[in-house]
């Protein structure tokens, strides 16, 4: 329940040790965004998961020393991961 508009530098000592403590759950869901696409037989699949872990990657590197900007890495992976399942639901159908 951040607001996205507070930078690092203002959050309280609660705050931070919250983002602390997701930044590694944030790579794991970027490894596992990662696998899933690359058991893929579908190329583009695989490409916007790596895409998709990158940015989830980047945006987890930018908490220490998050600002306002860094939220839209956040949004192309969010947004990217969304595609590839609404994708998967299109196929499935």
């Amino acid at each position: 329940a951040l607001a996205p508009a507070i930078p690092a530098s203002d959050w309280t000592a609660t705050q931070r040790a919250a983002i602390d403590a997701v930044i590694p759950v944030m790579r794991q869901v970027a490894d596992d965004i990662e696998h899933l696409g690359l058991s893929s037989s579908n190329p583009v699949i695989q490409d916007l998961a790596i895409f998709a872990a990158q940015y989830r990657r980047a945006y987890a590197d930018s908490l220490p020393t998050y600002s306002a900007a860094d939220s839209y890495l956040n949004g192309t992976a969010s947004g990217t991961t969304s595609t590839i399942w609404e994708a998967c639901k299109a196929a499935e159908n």
